[in-house]
């Protein structure tokens, strides 16, 4: 039985850490678009349609960064994970634009020094942004890989669910490019409607592969776990649509996508499995059943959203929330997981000379109806009884991974987000601070006391000449729980605890240039 609990055990930190979605693009671009103030300002929608371009226009840029981190945790001193790994990043692009027709194609090319020395992880090459677009009219067409931004918040947007992300890099996630076809009517100034279709879903890229993960933590019982989406499945399709009103004190826009759940559903397949011999009784006195296998797929989710921005004076004002309904619509299902509610409120300004102090705060939260939070008074301890019939067993392994799988460790999460930058020397020298604190509640006491989570990355940017930027700064992870009669230790299971051994000093140097010809 201890083997049970230790496999299970093992299994709820390690397939949960890289599936858990719940600060999903979290630090991905702090500065995104968000209120009125300088650093938020909002672009018009349809760029394409602006008669001033000229008739040809040919532009090649590149960007280069070099990354080098330093371990801050003793007891992780390696560079074994992506995010600490040595990295020399390399993007390349075109964009032709000719009248009513604009052709963007941008490529990746990376070195990344993993100590496995195998070339095919050292070596990463892959499309970026691709896609063909035409604004004839009031439209905007575009078909190819493309990257979306819904919502209005700063980096954090709980409607935007569109793009697979690259979740490699400890919280600084990265969207990647999705085939996808986009149609946006401008109809009026104050008005735009926008389509997406998406034929069939790309999956997210964990830093590795969580069937693997949840069948080696399985192998002493030989579980053979396997992932039901097959790429370029045309039954896995998106599609969702967006209507933004534009008015001369407040945005605001409603989204619907018919989506895929991220987060894997398991299906479990048991066999009975006589344990008598671990309790010294004749054979078949004491059972229990065990995954015999496990199927991972992923269910349909509606997601619903809506957002609003203002200003007032200085200050730059947004909220985003979004209702995501699975396919557990009655909150009754133990096998699928519950509807999830997330909002994100805040506001920004910039202040100082020249207005070069930027300020923003944001509050975030999660609310899960129903939530799981008897487990461990159903379970003593968190494990089944014995001789109990099929039915208990596939509900406790439902409710022991489910949520766990989806990153959800409780009812509600609240957290706080400030980030504060200076540009000093006319933006030669720029100091930026970024904090986060979650604190998880409605969740099962009687296991486990959780403390919070959280994120600090200061950083300094220093720009020598223009386009060149050299950032030495920190990533500091940290998140805290105590279990019944133990000290105070890392909660692993959480998505910024499990980035502890990724806390690091670093130096990134950037550079980025271009070419514009015009005709």
């Amino acid at each position: 039985m201890n083997r049970i609990v230790i496999i299970i055990y093992l299994c709820i930190i390690l397939a949960t850490s890289p599936a858990a979605n719940e600060y999903d693009a979290l630090f991905a671009d702090l500065s995104t678009d968000a209120g009125n103030s300088k650093k938020g300002s909002h672009s018009d929608f349809n760029q394409d349609n602006d008669l001033n371009l000229p008739q040809f226009t040919l532009s090649l840029t590149g960007e280069h960064n070099l990354n080098f981190h330093i371990p801050f945790i003793p007891d992780e001193l390696n560079w074994d994970t992506y995010t600490k790994a040595p990295k020399f990043q390399n993007q390349f692009g075109i964009e032709i634009h000719y009248k009513i027709l604009k052709l963007i194609s941008n490529w990746q090319l990376d070195l990344i020094m993993k100590s496995s020395g195998n070339w095919q992880e050292i070596l990463e090459a892959a499309p970026l942004e691709n896609y063909l677009s035409l604004t004839p009219w009031k439209f905007t067409i575009k078909a190819g890989f493309q990257e979306f931004s819904w919502g209005t918040a700063d980096g954090f947007n709980p409607t935007d669910h569109i793009n697979p992300v690259d979740m490699r890099g400890g919280l600084s996630t990265e969207k990647i490019p999705v085939l996808s076809l986009y149609v946006g009517f401008y109809p009026l100034d104050w008005l735009s409607i926008e389509s997406i279709y998406i034929p069939f879903t790309q999956k997210d890229r964990f830093f590795e592969n969580i069937p693997d993960m949840i069948e080696e933590n399985f192998s002493e019982y030989q579980t053979d776990v396997t992932e039901q989406l097959p790429d370029f499945d045309f039954t896995s399709f998106q599609l969702g649509g967006k209507v933004n009103f534009f008015f001369r004190y407040a945005d605001f826009s409603f989204s619907y996508l018919y989506d895929l759940d991220s987060a894997f559903t398991p299906d479990f397949s048991l066999t009975r499995l006589d344990i008598s011999s671990q309790f010294g009784l004749p054979s078949g006195m004491v059972t229990t059943y065990i995954p015999q296998s496990i199927k991972l797929s992923r269910k349909r989710v509606h997601q619903f959203g809506a957002d609003f921005k203002t200003t007032a004076q200085i200050f730059g004002i947004w909220a985003e929330l979004c209702y995501s309904l699975t396919e557990d619509y009655l909150l009754s299902s133990h096998p699928i997981r519950n509807h999830t509610l997330s909002w994100c409120t805040g506001f920004d300004f910039n202040y100082g000379p020249d207005d070069g102090f930027y300020f923003s705060l944001q509050y975030t939260g999660e609310y899960i109806p129903a939530f799981d939070q008897t487990f461990y008074k159903d379970y003593d301890e968190g494990l089944p009884d014995v001789n109990e019939k099929k039915g208990y067993y596939e509900e406790y392994y439902s409710r022991l991974l489910v949520n766990q799988l989806a990153g959800i460790n409780q009812g509600l999460s609240q957290g706080l987000i400030i980030n504060t930058s200076w540009e000093i020397l006319n933006n030669k020298l720029t100091p930026e601070l970024t904090v986060a604190y979650f604190l998880p509640l409605l969740y099962d006491s009687i296991h486990e006391k959780k403390f919070g989570s959280l994120f600090i990355e200061p950083k300094l940017d220093i720009q020598p000449i223009d386009s060149l930027h050299i950032i030495i700064g920190g990533e500091l992870y940290f998140s805290w729980h105590q279990l019944a009669g133990e000290d105070v230790q890392i909660y692993e299971a959480d998505q910024i605890g499990a980035n502890y051994g990724n806390s690091s000093i670093y130096l990134e140097v950037k550079y980025k240039w271009g070419f514009e010809f015009h005709k």
